[in-house]
């Protein structure tokens, strides 16, 4: 009788050993890269570097360039002053994109931009313009 409850108490021992770890087995790591609902901000310029006239005495104010993933497929990019999470902001453009990272497609006004992220905390894009230069763009 001894030797049946000894074999009954094992069993359920390793039952529930095995029981308690099938998650951490069906756990692959496989986690899915989302966008929705992130912010990623970097500096684009000081307002003192454009303003080359000295009769404009405009003080030296951070313009951060902001994307937001509003959504799943939708993104918003916008200018704001002084901080990435000022409520203040001009939007410049608005879009849809598609993540298979690292690889993230922006697409607006019929214009396609190809981006690859550094990781997921970050990505860098080239702008040409009056001020043409490559921006980092951080997580928020």
């Amino acid at each position: 009788m001894k030797k049946v409850i000894f074999a009954l108490m094992s069993a359920m021992i390793v039952s529930l050993m095995l029981s308690s770890c099938s998650k951490d087995d069906d756990d692959n790591g496989d986690e899915v890269f989302s966008l929705k609902g992130k912010m990623y901000a970097a500096v684009a310029y000081k307002i003192g570097e454009i303003s080359n006239n000295s009769l404009l005495r405009v003080p030296d104010c951070n313009i951060y360039s902001v994307y937001e993933f509003v959504s799943a497929t939708e993104f918003e990019l916008s200018n704001r002053e002084e901080a990435p999470d000022n409520n203040s902001k001009t939007v410049v453009k608005t879009g849809t994109y598609t993540l298979n990272y690292p690889k993230l497609t922006l697409v607006s006004d019929g214009n396609t931009v190809e981006i690859t992220f550094i990781n997921e905390s970050s990505f860098k894009t080239h702008f040409e313009g009056t001020i043409p230069k490559t921006l980092k763009y951080e997580l928020q």
